[in-house]
């Protein structure tokens, strides 16, 4: 987010950022497991993206 806001004046995270995949192997066991078992997904929400960054910014 600090890069495409450096970048892009207009810069909107909700536009621009995807959310978070994790994925844990050894939660996929194979063919038979349900589905979104060993998947963790999570939409950053905008409003934490544009408040961490700046934090790290000093702000």
């Amino acid at each position: 987010h600090r890069y495409l806001r450096w970048r892009l004046p207009d810069d909107r995270p909700e536009q621009h950022l995807g959310g978070a995949r994790y994925l844990f192997v050894r939660g996929m066991a194979g063919p038979q497991t349900p589905t979104g078992h060993g998947v963790f997904e999570w939409d950053v929400p905008p409003a934490l993206v544009t408040a961490l960054s700046d934090v790290l910014a000093g702000s």
